[in-house]
């Protein structure tokens, strides 16, 4: 699906984000070369704990409290870039 909307919505995968809360998505993300947001709520937590195996923990770039905090590491990077 991500290879899609990439395709679709002509997406440049490096600048892109996929912000979610299970192993699944952080997986999909990684398997495509974009950044990666975890966010605790829903099944965020079981995604660290119980299914850690499952997907590559240790590459995510940020585990976020929730999607507002996701949006704000966000926003802080493209923040940072403009101002280079």
């Amino acid at each position: 699906m991500l290879e899609l909307m990439v395709e679709k919505y002509l997406l440049n995968i490096n600048e892109s984000y996929v912000i979610g809360d299970r192993w699944s998505d952080m997986k999909a993300g990684q398997s495509i070369g974009m950044k990666i947001i975890l966010v605790r709520t829903g099944a965020g937590e079981a995604s660290i704990n119980k299914y850690k195996d499952k997907w590559d923990i240790e590459n995510v770039d940020f585990i976020a409290s929730n999607f507002v905090e996701a949006s704000e590491y966000i926003k802080g990077f493209i923040d940072t870039k403009m101002k280079k």
